[in-house]
């Protein structure tokens, strides 16, 4: 996902436009693209609203690194930990209770 949201549209969009409008825009399109976990109950919708703000750290990132691969490797290691771990974007409301 991030070479093409950041190697490609990140890269692609700051040329016309900002590089914070660029990270909301991709943003939003990634909480689009992860739609379909949220209707079917395997994401809540706060996390859409998280995806919108994680964007705009890795389009941070990015921008400072001069790669998409710093931002590529904290995606891989940061997704798995959703799983295991209570996400850093769930609301206190919605906290999330792991076993073990």
């Amino acid at each position: 996902e991030e070479v093409t949201f950041r190697g490609y549209a990140q890269h692609e969009m700051q040329k016309q436009i900002s590089p914070l409008a660029a990270a909301l825009i991709i943003g939003i399109g990634v909480a689009i693209w992860h739609a379909p976990l949220i209707i079917i109950g395997n994401m809540g919708w706060p996390m859409a609203l998280c995806v919108v703000a994680v964007s705009v750290v890795y389009a941070w990132l990015y921008r400072m690194g001069g790669s998409v691969w710093p931002v590529a490797i904290l995606s891989v290691t940061e997704s798995p930990s959703r799983f295991t771990t209570k996400p850093v974007c769930t609301p206190p409301s919605l906290s999330v209770t792991t076993t073990g």
